[in-house]
């Protein structure tokens, strides 16, 4: 008997995530926020599930079984949501800054394990850089409850762990 969930129950759930949010609907940018983090948090949480079943792949047409896809959401979330004031992501509290924090290390776990490309096979640029995504995230983070006292340290810490050419700070030595 398989453990977990099949690869696809997985895919329907995803299917309902994905198609939870109408391109169309008239939000104010608190609930744009809301809804467009929670909803690629849940891919993220998607994508872990997939990760630990071992249903993952290096390479597919449906990117949310590849071990990139947080590069993907994390692209997502930047592109749509850098016209959203601070304070629709505040307004939110904690749980907000969590989502961010956890789709953040899910990017940092990808970019420290696969080589990032930012040119397509003809050498012409294709968007930002992951880790300009990631930069996006972190500064979210900082501006979001308990981010700049709690989060952006977990970040870092794991940055320096996992990426340490990316580290903004010096790892922290035990005394």
């Amino acid at each position: 008997m398989p453990f977990g969930p099949s690869p696809e129950h997985i895919s329907h759930v995803e299917t309902q995530i994905n198609s939870a949010l109408s391109q169309d609907l008239d939000l104010q940018d608190t609930q744009k926020a809301n809804l467009r983090v929670t909803q690629l948090w849940l891919r993220v949480v998607i994508w872990k599930l997939r990760l630990r079943l071992g249903h993952l792949v290096e390479e597919s047409y449906q990117h949310s079984v590849t071990f990139r896809y947080p590069i993907d959401i994390a692209k997502e979330l930047m592109l749509s949501t850098r016209d959203l004031p601070a304070s629709s992501f505040k307004v939110h509290g904690v749980g907000m800054t969590e989502k961010l924090f956890d789709i953040a290390s899910a990017l940092v776990d990808v970019l420290a394990r696969i080589p990032i490309t930012t040119t397509s096979k003809n050498g012409v640029v294709v968007g930002s850089l992951p880790v300009n995504d990631l930069s996006y995230l972190r500064a979210l983070i900082q501006k979001s409850p308990s981010g700049d006292t709690i989060y952006d340290d977990l970040l870092e810490r794991h940055i320096q762990q996992t990426i340490p050419s990316l580290a903004t700070r010096p790892p922290m030595t035990m005394q």
